[in-house]
């Protein structure tokens, strides 16, 4: 009776863990995204681009770019960082080794713009990030008014 119910057990718990998604790939793609906007805001474009793969990708389908490998990534990645510039994730998805995020962009203390990317991370390192959304915040100066027939 025993053994029956140790092998039911067995049977029923082995498939769930085989099938869940290990835990340490989740932290580490948390972590090599994080790392990436940290370098970025802080300004040390050396450490943004370690947390690249040698042979990765970027793409941004808003602008309909590529860019393969750190010979092409360095470049964007300086035009990223400007002074005043920083960037906030404030929403996170995950699905294995990859992780959909939105950053919140601000100059000088204005947020003006939310992206939506998407990272695939491998052994701790960028594989591909796709640029799949960029959205633009409108904002007004104090005393600036909006005529009655408008709105925001």
């Amino acid at each position: 009776m025993k053994a029956r119910l140790l092998i039911a057990l067995f049977i029923l718990i082995v498939p769930v863990l085989l099938n869940a998604p290990p835990a340490q790939a989740n932290v580490e793609s948390v972590f090599t995204v994080d790392k990436l906007f940290t370098a970025l805001n802080t300004g040390e474009m050396d450490a943004a681009l370690t947390a690249f793969a040698t042979d990765a990708v970027v793409e941004n389908q808003v602008r309909g770019e590529t860019y393969h490998g750190a010979a092409e990534i360095g470049p964007i990645l300086q035009a990223m960082q400007r002074e005043g510039r920083q960037y906030e994730i404030v929403r996170m998805e995950m699905a294995g080794d990859t992780i959909t995020v939105a950053v919140e962009i601000s100059d000088r203390g204005q947020m003006w713009g939310t992206e939506t990317i998407t990272a695939e991370v491998r052994e701790g390192k960028l594989q591909k990030l796709t640029v799949s959304a960029i959205q633009l915040k409108l904002w007004r100066c104090p005393g600036d008014r909006v005529p009655a027939n408008q709105s925001l």
